[in-house]
């Protein structure tokens, strides 16, 4: 059943209407108005797909993407002095004007810390939107991922339940910063 809303968060269900059309459509067999009295959860719609952010240093440690050489694609960032030559995508040069650099990591190695202060986006909900999306890709990708939303901290974890708790507390965040 799919039912439109255009916020997140505690939606209530609006009542539903069940009825029979057997057989062919041509009669109505019978027709039920169901009370649902019941609440749901909507998370975030997910932005578009952003690379798994950098850290910044101030965070404690075993914050972030923990970086190595290794051989699962992680995604692009800017070039910095001292970057190695061989991961320079020269096939974004042209389109963006500035050097991108292609990252890797290993696969068991990559622990990742979603901040809702550290997350870039002009807005609380567009912040809220871009976690989602990330919580998302590191569940595909099968990562260690935690979450910070202000005092609230969910230690790093995996797995459905583990990807239902970070979703519920995007979609039940105030709706003010």
């Amino acid at each position: 059943m799919n039912v439109s809303t255009t916020k997140r968060g505690r939606v209530s269900i609006p009542a539903v209407r069940v009825t029979s059309a057997y057989p062919l459509g041509l009669f109505f067999a019978w027709s039920r108005r169901i009370e649902l009295a019941r609440d749901c959860v909507v998370f975030p719609e997910p932005s578009a797909p952003l690379p798994f952010p950098d850290f910044p240093t101030d965070l404690p440690v075993g914050s972030g993407v923990v970086r190595s050489d290794g051989d699962d694609f992680q995604g692009f960032r800017e070039y910095r002095v001292g970057d190695s030559y061989r991961h320079i995508h020269w096939k974004s040069l042209p389109r963006s004007n500035t050097l991108q650099v292609k990252t890797f990591a290993t696969s068991h190695d990559r622990e990742c810390w979603f901040d809702l202060i550290h997350t870039p986006g002009p807005g609380l909900e567009r912040r809220l939107s871009q976690l989602c999306r990330w919580i998302i890709d590191a569940e595909v990708q099968q990562l260690h991922y935690g979450l910070r939303l202000g005092s609230v901290v969910l230690a790093p974890g995996t797995g459905h339940s583990h990807r239902l708790r970070c979703l519920t507390l995007l979609a039940l965040y105030p709706l003010t910063d």
